[in-house]
């Protein structure tokens, strides 16, 4: 059995493409559609890293705000975190999502 693993969404890691959009609608269009891309290329995906350290003392993407920021959908901080699981569940069912974060679970 193969391993099968994708990063989405890394902090101050982005695509260059992204520098270029100039609005939050743009931006939220293209990450989305990034997203629907790499599901199509990767449905077999065993695993996906749909957002990478995104625990506070990490850089948040500069994008964040477009993807619901902080207290804009649901009202909380990780509004943009849980849209971004919303669009990697509709790109990858089958698949495990993931958030990764250095020392996420304490003992």
């Amino acid at each position: 059995m193969k391993f099968k693993y994708q990063t989405l969404i890394w902090g101050s890691t982005y695509p260059l493409w992204s520098d270029l959009l100039k609005t939050d609608a743009e931006l939220k269009m293209a990450v989305e559609d990034c997203i629907r891309k790499v599901g199509e290329t990767f449905p077999e995906a065993d695993f996906v890293d749909v957002v990478n350290e995104p625990l506070f003392g990490h850089d948040a993407p500069f994008f964040r705000r477009a993807l619901g920021g902080m207290y804009d959908l649901y009202g909380i901080v990780w509004d943009w975190v849980i849209w971004s699981f919303e669009q990697a569940r509709k790109a990858f069912p089958n698949s495990k999502l993931l958030i990764n974060d250095f020392n996420i679970l304490k003992k």
